[in-house]
């Protein structure tokens, strides 16, 4: 039998369905309006956007994932929120999210925030992760933090957090917010002292703070921020036990920021989204010689953790 709808639920479609009527079906004087504020960011998919924090980061090339060049017209942001609330739990194609931008943010947290199975945000979370910036941070970094009273996470939840986490480096690229928190969250102390949830099985739980903490270090890698290769290299440079038990994540950052810079942000996002099979990775650390010397050193640390 299905669920009922809630009336708070309805309410927020109700009224994001309205705003992005008038987003996309708006009269002239709204679209002057909106021309008006044509300086204002437009996401990380903007081809020129203005943000400082992005604007230093190279164009997307040419071969970044996208579909205009079928000449099809992008679909209107109200289709994309109706597309993206059935795909709940699977990850939304990145051609899809190009057609969003930053004025989709607040409608976004609203339907994210309505969700209450965090399994069913994870389309939600990705769509953030295209056109977030502070609001977005902050409803991230709300589900992470949040006080789950110790309930154990099934498989999917455990890779929701994940999602979120990923996400959220992202949004970083242009929220301060979001990279202060991840900073932060690259301590196993922030979790351990933050953390309300439990992984379902023992072996997964007595290691569920370090996994967070270096998740958090490979988030910062999607961010493509200059400070983040200087990170990483005086990690590298770090002999202690969680730089060991850390270290392919910290080369999977190693490897995000040298893509991300390469190809752009957009194709990066791409790249997360279609993970599975992917085979830049391995060509990454066999044809460079930056992922070769990081692919040695990840290499070390493992041999040497067994120890």
């Amino acid at each position: 039998m299905r669920k009922p709808v809630s009336l708070v639920l309805l309410l927020v479609l109700g009224g994001i369905a309205a705003r992005l009527w008038l987003r996309d079906h708006g009269s002239p004087q709204a679209a002057t309006a909106q021309e008006a504020f044509s300086n204002k960011p437009s996401g990380i998919f903007s081809s020129s956007p203005k943000v400082e924090s992005i604007s230093r980061l190279p164009k997307p090339s040419d071969s970044a994932l996208t579909d205009r060049s079928s000449g099809a017209s992008p679909l209107k942001a109200s289709e994309i929120m109706a597309e993206l609330l059935k795909l709940k739990d699977r990850y939304p194609a990145s051609n899809m999210l190009m057609s969003l931008t930053a004025y989709d943010e607040t409608a976004l947290v609203d339907l994210y925030r309505s969700e209450p199975e965090l399994t069913n945000k994870v389309a939600l979370t990705w769509a953030l992760a295209a056109v977030g910036r502070e609001e977005a941070a902050r409803c991230l970094i709300d589900t992470l933090t949040a006080d789950y009273g110790n309930k154990k996470l099934n498989t999917g939840e455990r890779m929701a957090m994940r999602d979120t986490l990923e996400a959220l480096g992202f949004v970083a690229a242009i929220s301060d917010h979001a990279f202060a928190f991840l900073r932060d969250a690259s301590a196993e102390s922030f979790w351990e002292q933050r953390r309300t949830w439990r992984e379902g099985v023992p072996q997964a739980e007595a290691v569920a703070d370090k996994r967070m903490a270096g998740l958090a270090l490979q988030a910062m890698g999607f961010s493509l921020r200059s400070e983040v290769p200087e990170t990483l290299i005086a990690l590298r440079e770090t002999d202690s036990e969680f730089v060991r038990e850390t270290s392919g994540y910290i080369a999977s950052a190693a490897f995000y920021c040298d893509f991300g810079r390469e190809r752009g942000i957009q194709a990066l996002l791409g790249h997360r989204l279609a993970l599975h099979g992917d085979p830049r990775f391995r060509q990454w650390y066999q044809r460079t010689q930056n992922g070769s010397n990081w692919w040695a050193w990840t290499m070390s640390m493992v041999r040497n953790s067994k120890r």
